[in-house]
């Protein structure tokens, strides 16, 4: 019964709750919004859902590369932005010295 094709199983994904013939799990984990999956992004190291990805990457993965929020035309990983902004960008406004 255990290899039944045709037997009902629920999704084993935590919060997922789907039930579905076991002959379609392979095709449901391949979209599960409640899998574990790794970050795309190369060196993020990262295991998040599946629904929680598109978040992660475009708001919060720190690997992502991304513009220079001043348009300087410099990209660089989510990470070090700031540290661009601070020491780097040739757009960030800077106080003279002298005062003026």
């Amino acid at each position: 019964r255990q290899d039944c094709p045709l037997e009902e199983v629920e999704c084993p994904n935590e919060g997922c709750g789907k039930h579905m013939l076991r002959q379609d799990t392979a095709e449901h984990d391949k979209r599960c919004r409640y899998k574990t999956v790794s970050c795309s992004t190369p060196d993020c190291p990262e295991q998040l859902l599946r629904r929680d990805l598109k978040h992660h990457l475009e708001e919060t993965c720190k690997f992502v590369e991304v513009p220079c929020p001043q348009n300087c035309g410099a990209t660089m990983e989510r990470q070090r932005v700031e540290r661009h902004v601070a020491e780097g960008c040739p757009e960030t406004t800077v106080d003279c010295p002298g005062g003026c």
